[in-house]
C-alpha cells in the first residue's frame, strides 16, 4: 500500500514548498510565542509614546529630575519677575528722605530762663521790675556796670515800684520819668522795659562817667538830690550779678 500524500491539493503543496524555501528567521516570526512578544512590545511602545506626549516619565529618577527642573524654573521665573518689578519702581533715596525730614521737622523752641529767683529784701513784683532793667540792658549790650547804675537809680527813684500815678509833679514809672520833659507818653513810661531802654539811651552818652555812679546817674536824671544814688550801689550790684546768671 503506497503512502498517501496528506497535502494533495496544489495550494497545500505550494505552501509547503514555500515554508521549506523561507529562511529560518522568517519562519520564526510565525511562531506563536514570537507573535505574543511583538504584541507586548507594541503595547509598551504605545504606552511610552503616550507618556512622553503627556510629559510623564516612566523612569522614577527621570521623573524626579523633571520635577526638580520644573521647580527650579518656576523659582527662577519668580525671581526674574520680582527683579523686573523692582527695576520698574523708582529708586528711593533714603538719605535724601532723612535729610528732608530733618529740614521739615520744626526746630524745638529754645528753653527760656527759669523762674525769677528770690532776692532777699525784694518782693516778687520788685524782682520782676529789676529783671526788666537787667534784661533790657543785656539786649542793648550794656555791661554790668551800666546795669548797676540803672539799678541804683531805680532803687532810689521808686524802690523798683512801677508807679502808675504821679507822685512828684508828673513823674511816673520805676525811674520817675516825666512825660513833660520828653521821656515818653505816660503809657510808655509806665512800661518797665520801655523806661529802662529810655534810661540807657541817655546813659550811653556819658560812658566816660560810669566810674562814678553818682555822677553818671545825675547826668541822666538831673535830680534835686544827686548824692542819694551812691548808697544803693552795693545792693544794686548784688541784684545785677544774681539776675545775670539767667543768661
Amino acid at each position: 500500500m503506497g503512502t498517501v500524500d496528506a497535502c494533495a491539493s496544489p495550494r497545500c503543496r505550494l505552501s509547503t514548498e514555500t515554508e521549506r524555501t523561507l529562511p529560518a528567521q522568517r519562519r520564526s516570526l510565525r511562531a506563536p510565542g514570537t507573535l505574543i512578544h511583538r504584541i507586548a512590545l507594541g503595547v509598551l511602545c504605545t504606552a511610552t509614546a503616550g507618556a512622553a506626549a503627556l510629559g510623564i516619565s516612566t523612569h522614577p529618577q527621570t521623573a524626579s529630575a523633571t520635577t526638580q527642573m520644573t521647580a527650579t524654573s518656576l523659582q527662577t521665573a519668580r525671581s526674574n519677575a520680582a527683579d523686573r518689578a523692582n527695576r520698574s519702581q523708582p529708586r528711593v533715596d533714603h538719605a535724601a528722605q532723612a535729610q528732608s525730614a530733618k529740614k521739615a521737622a520744626p526746630k524745638p523752641k529754645p528753653k527760656g530762663p527759669g523762674p525769677l529767683p528770690h532776692i532777699a529784701g525784694l518782693s516778687s513784683v520788685q524782682v520782676r521790675n529789676a529783671w526788666a532793667v537787667v534784661s533790657t540792658g543785656h539786649k542793648m549790650g550794656i555791661n554790668k556796670r551800666g546795669q548797676t547804675i540803672a539799678m541804683a537809680t531805680a532803687l532810689q527813684e521808686s524802690n523798683l515800684i512801677n508807679y502808675t500815678h504821679a507822685v512828684d509833679h508828673d513823674s511816673l514809672g520805676i525811674f520817675q520819668q516825666r512825660p513833660s520833659t520828653g521821656w515818653g507818653t505816660p503809657g510808655q513810661i509806665k512800661t518797665p522795659t520801655y523806661a529802662a531802654r529810655a534810661f540807657y539811651r541817655v546813659l550811653v552818652q556819658y560812658r566816660g562817667s560810669w566810674g562814678c555812679l553818682t555822677c553818671a546817674a545825675q547826668l541822666v536824671q538831673r535830680s534835686a538830690f544827686p548824692s542819694a544814688y551812691a548808697k544803693h550801689e552795693r545792693f544794686a550790684n548784688f541784684i545785677v550779678n544774681i539776675l545775670n546768671r539767667r543768661f
